[in-house]
């Protein structure tokens, strides 16, 4: 192993443009009366989607993007009342992010498709950059509006603090909240159990993460409550890619990440012992 970065295991999510938490011109500030949650299935005439929701309620809109295609659009906000993103995006599954936001003031929110790059110039239903699209079932793309969760809340505010290289503590318990959920979606559980071991790091700054030996020695050295949320980290992910191998992750560039992988993970972990597995992975190209 070159570097600690492969033992990050932190999830590179591709992120959807930020939404302005801004009022929108000429909106009164004040709030309406409470609305009850309630999403248009199809768009309106100008393409614009519509949902009501209340102040304080916690919303998530999801991007739907066909297995094997690259995202193609992004949800604009185009009018309503104020509102905030919350954190940063969310993978729920293997074909799917979603932004989650918390709305400050009552009422009526529209949002419209818009590309996310250039489409061929032999493709009839391509639109300029900074026009909505016209047909976007056409470029796979689908975005549905939902109350949201608590759940989803820490898991969005998590994901930010960790792309801000910040609050690693803080983080590490929103992920555990969100872990007590139990959900499908492995991205929770890897960024849970890259903090952990970025924090082992942190803690004994000094071992040679190039020696197999003294990596193992670490490990076993960790406190007893860390070493256990490691291992069953390692081993709930090795679970969770065996049920859906529709999911896939990586370590750099190259290397796909297997349950078989996961668990010898955790049993290096555990022993202290590095199989021949976790050698070649992990320490051939020192």
């Amino acid at each position: 192993m070159t570097s600690v970065s492969k033992l990050g295991l932190l999830s590179l999510a591709f992120v959807l443009p930020a939404i302005a938490a801004t009022p929108f011109p000429g909106l009164s500030l004040t709030p309406p009366a409470l609305v009850s949650f309630e999403a248009s299935t199809e768009p309106d005439r100008e393409g614009r989607h519509t949902f009501s929701a209340s102040a304080g309620d916690i919303v998530v809109l999801t991007l739907e993007t066909p297995p094997g295609e690259r995202q193609a659009c992004y949800p604009e906000m185009v009018d309503g009342g104020r509102f905030s993103p919350v954190g940063s995006t969310i993978r729920p599954t293997p074909n799917s992010e979603s932004l989650v936001i918390e709305i400050e003031e009552s009422g009526d929110f529209q949002y419209q498709l818009m590309p996310l790059r250039r489409f061929s110039l032999g493709d009839t239903g391509s639109a300029p950059m900074d026009q909505p699209l016209a047909d976007p079932a056409s470029h796979g793309c689908k975005v549905t509006a939902r109350l949201g969760s608590e759940t989803e809340k820490n898991w969005a505010i998590a994901n930010r603090l960790i792309e801000d290289y910040s609050g690693p503590e803080q983080s590490l318990e929103l992920y555990r909240q969100v872990l007590a959920t139990q959900p499908a979606s492995p991205e929770p559980y890897e960024n849970y159990v890259g903090l952990l071991i970025s924090l082992s790091f942190r803690d004994q700054p000094t071992v040679d993460a190039r020696d197999p030996e003294a990596l193992g020695q670490m490990f076993l050295g960790l406190p007893d409550d860390m070493r256990s949320e490691l291992i069953g980290g390692l081993r709930q992910l090795a679970d969770i890619y065996e049920a859906n191998p529709d999911w896939e992750s990586r370590w750099g560039n190259d290397l796909v990440v297997t349950p078989t992988l996961l668990q010898e993970y955790a049993s290096y972990v555990e022993t202290g012992v590095a199989s021949d597995l976790m050698k070649s992975v992990m320490f051939s190209e020192q």
